[in-house]
């Protein structure tokens, strides 16, 4: 509390984002795991891919944000969505900046991909996350610094494509990544610098 009434937030203002990221966090949290404890085939049957949208399958470009291939990659995600949620709070990130950015970043790059990678199966959250990271480091740039969190990203992006080339994967997944974190950041500079 004592960072948000230094920098001049009042406390409704703080109570009603905290109450909003709550919701929301609860409802992400709660259509994750139903998906992931009720369609344990959930990743051939909801997974988005582009080819998957000619054969009408827009339930799958929906749903594939809230499908989580094990249960690591859903605790993974459960972790990070927690610290975009806490990073928003500090930040005054607002609610609508998240949704939109969020599942706005998340549906254009599935889409845009689809093109490039037709077959290639998209499920989870990491593409909102990390176009929520890379918004977040615009916002708080007066904070810390774009080329040390951006810097941090890309170590953090290179240090995983290693571990999955070493491990025999492909480098698609960090190609996604590095999407959502450009996407994210484009979005949130085009919503300051010219929505008003």
């Amino acid at each position: 509390m004592l960072h948000t009434e230094f920098c001049g937030v009042g406390k409704e203002t703080v109570k009603d984002s905290r109450k909003s990221y709550g919701v929301l966090g609860g409802i992400w949290l709660a259509v994750s795991i139903a998906i992931f404890v009720l369609f344990p085939e959930a990743v051939s049957s909801l997974g988005f891919y582009g080819a998957s949208l000619i054969k009408g399958g827009f339930l799958k470009l929906l749903a594939f944000p809230f499908v989580h291939s094990s249960f690591l990659h859903l605790v993974e995600n459960i972790f990070a969505v927690a610290i975009l949620i806490l990073l928003a709070l500090d930040i005054e990130f607002s609610v609508k900046d998240f949704l939109w950015i969020g599942l706005g970043s998340t549906y254009a790059i599935a889409l845009f991909a689809s093109w490039v990678y037709p077959y290639t199966v998209i499920v989870g959250s990491s593409l909102g996350i990390f176009a929520l990271f890379g918004a977040m480091a615009v916002k708080a740039r007066d904070i810390i610094p774009m080329y040390y969190s951006f810097g941090a990203f890309v170590l953090l992006l290179t240090v995983n494509a290693a571990f999955s080339w070493y491990n025999g994967g492909g480098l698609v997944q960090d190609i996604y990544h590095s999407l959502g974190l450009v996407f994210g950041a484009i979005f949130y500079a085009v919503k300051v610098h010219y929505v008003k």
